[in-house]
């Protein structure tokens, strides 16, 4: 009898950790879900048009604001679905490229420190530079 409690324990166990990942990173969802992320912004430029390679070799600059996440997250489709196959899992996420529609205005300041509200959303254009990016919905400075 003690065996086998013991046994179920250790199954439970082993599927708690499942849930969470090998990373045991913090999960999050993507779009539609808000999420709230802490690190510093900073501003990085990367090559764009025509080939998003090589500014040597004549890509037009692009510069976006980029998270530092202060601890990586896991980034998941909502409830594992994804039906338009866009939002692939992802894991050990650092840094983040932060997506600023017209309507929102707010001014970073390089090198601070954020608290960011937004919805995640997964990389498919030349023009997303990290895996994951985040449509900035709120923005603070964070002490």
């Amino acid at each position: 009898m003690m065996r086998t409690f013991i046994i179920f324990i250790l199954l439970l166990i082993s599927l708690l950790f499942s849930f969470v990942g090998d990373s045991g990173n913090q999960a999050y969802f993507y779009e539609p879900s808000v999420v709230t992320l802490f690190g510093k912004v900073y501003m990085k430029t990367f090559p764009g048009r025509p080939n998003y390679e090589d500014i040597k070799a004549g890509d037009e600059l692009e510069t976006h604001w980029i998270l530092n996440l202060e601890s990586p997250i896991s980034v998941v489709p909502k409830e594992g679905k994804d039906p338009d196959g866009l939002n692939d899992s992802e894991e050990n996420i650092r840094k983040i490229q932060i997506v600023i529609m017209s309507e929102y205005r707010f001014r970073f300041r390089n090198g601070q420190r954020y608290k960011i509200s937004g919805s995640l959303f997964h990389a498919i254009s030349g023009h997303h530079h990290t895996p994951v990016l985040i449509e900035l919905k709120k923005a603070e400075e964070a002490k």
